[in-house]
């Protein structure tokens, strides 16, 4: 799934013209360093996510019941997977 350009264009602008909720950098500070933490942890999550994947998929076709379950909405590959490559 894409986002339009044009809501994306409007999403940035938005971004730019946002005024701060707060100045005090005892707020700021530890929030900017998770941040910054959780975007380093990004690549290794990624990663296990794509292991959970496989691991299904093979575990899955030794199941007698798995091409019921695979018939059903939200099973099988979802889409979070796109939206995980789209953060690399």
């Amino acid at each position: 799934m894409r986002v339009p350009k044009r809501a994306s264009r409007k999403r940035l602008r938005a971004i730019k013209n946002a005024r701060a909720w707060t100045d005090d950098l005892a707020v700021i500070e530890p929030n900017r360093l998770l941040v910054l933490v959780l975007a380093e942890q990004l690549p290794v999550t990624l990663r296990a996510i794509e292991r959970f994947d496989a691991e299904i998929a093979r575990v899955g076709e030794t199941l007698p019941d798995y091409a019921l379950f695979r018939t059903l909405p939200a099973a099988g590959v979802t889409p979070c997977s796109p939206i995980a490559r789209r953060l690399r």
